[in-house]
């Protein structure tokens, strides 16, 4: 039976015994002598191919051992291939099991010895880590393929965003928002896998320099760069984020876990005019945070007679939480504005100019509530 005809037989076989016979030679290479593991270092990306594929390599082999059996197949370079592919896995074997000191199957054994060299605590030099960040985040990893996603995800939404919120569909931020915390999660997983393997800490630290730099394009395929892909992607959505929020909260200074929902709510704020939710038991956060907002703007300028019912609604609901700092920061704002609004027109002649209330008029404002209320009367009066 001639070489061309075996080879049609195996349906493919042939060709993946080739390619691992040259897999297992490098292993077998790189096993050899006292530099054993920075050989294996080196070609962990051959160990992984061979782990990925052991399952495969195995069952040919035993099909090809059983037709050269059953068909009396005469000397080939295909039957030489296959002694010699079998010849080396034993050899192989013999050796993992060697270094590691127990006996496992081929590709059990490979992986960990792979846990055991590549992801062992050690020293990285400079000039090392890139490719020592290569070996430790291979892109087979979920937590890199997870990051992989939230990175694209990011670049779609936040790619040249200025300053104000995101124009998404209802269906886009809702993703977003399920993404976030397991994109944030894959991260950390793929920054602590780095900070386990170097114990300089320099592999961390040169990737999130890497990652302040603008992506000229897509990542390239290997793990660390698409680590540093998301990671810039989660800073550039996270400064976006912080600024939208501040310009459109302020003088309430949102905390870091709630930004997130905060800027949820402004950007779906225009289409479906739902309350803010920050959670179980805190309304009165929650109302003093969209009175800032309002008052900020978000219903078309400065505070106005018709907007006073919603404002009423939410400052009734924020006096509920008078110990909050911004609280305290909102009523001020109020009370200048109340200020600014009492004071006379500079620019009108004095005989048109209305007299300034006294101090104790001022000080009878306590509340956001009675902010309100004074305002209110004083738009009041100002249209009589």
């Amino acid at each position: 039976m001639r070489d061309d005809e075996l080879r049609i037989r195996l349906e493919g076989g042939a060709e993946l015994l080739e390619e691992t016979h040259q897999r297992y030679r490098t292993l077998v290479s790189s096993l050899k002598g006292l530099r054993w593991k920075e050989g294996l270092r080196r070609n962990v990306e051959v160990l992984r191919e061979v782990v990925r594929v052991q399952a495969q390599v195995d069952d040919t082999l035993a099909r090809v051992q059983r037709r050269r059996e059953a068909e009396a197949w005469p000397d080939s370079p295909l039957v030489r291939l296959f002694s010699e592919t079998t010849s080396l896995r034993a050899e192989l074997q013999q050796r993992v099991t060697a270094r590691l000191g127990e006996t496992l199957q081929l590709g059990a054994g490979l992986s960990a010895l792979e846990a055991r060299v590549v992801f062992a605590p050690r020293l990285v030099l400079p000039g090392s880590r890139w490719a020592v960040a290569c070996e430790v985040l291979p892109t087979t990893e979920a937590f890199v393929q997870h990051s992989q996603r939230f990175g694209a995800h990011l670049q779609r939404l936040f790619a040249g965003r200025d300053d104000a919120p995101v124009n998404a569909t209802d269906d886009e931020l809702a993703a977003f928002a399920r993404e976030w915390p397991g994109g944030l999660h894959a991260l950390d997983q793929a920054l602590e896998r780095l900070d386990r393997v170097d114990l300089t800490g320099g592999v961390r630290r040169s990737l999130l320099r890497r990652a302040r730099r603008p992506p000229s394009g897509p990542p390239e395929p290997t793990g660390a760069e698409v680590v540093v892909h998301a990671l810039h992607w989660r800073d550039a959505a996270l400064a976006h984020v912080q600024r939208v929020v501040a310009a459109r909260l302020e003088p309430a200074r949102v905390e870091a876990h709630e930004r997130l929902a905060v800027y949820l709510w402004l950007a779906r704020r225009g289409r479906t005019g739902e309350p803010l939710d920050l959670g179980p038991g805190r309304r009165p956060r929650a109302a003093l945070l969209e009175l800032a907002a309002l008052l900020r703007g978000q219903l078309g300028g400065a505070p106005n007679r018709d907007a006073f019912g919603s404002l009423r609604t939410l400052a009734t609901e924020a006096d509920g939480a008078p110990s909050d700092p911004d609280w305290k920061r909102v009523l001020e704002s109020l009370k200048l504005v109340m200020r600014v609004m009492a004071a006379p027109a500079a620019f009108l002649p004095p005989v048109h100019r209305e007299k300034a209330p006294g101090p104790r008029r001022l000080d009878v404002a306590t509340n956001l509530s009675s902010c309100l209320d004074a305002i209110e009367t004083q738009l009041d009066r100002g249209r009589q």
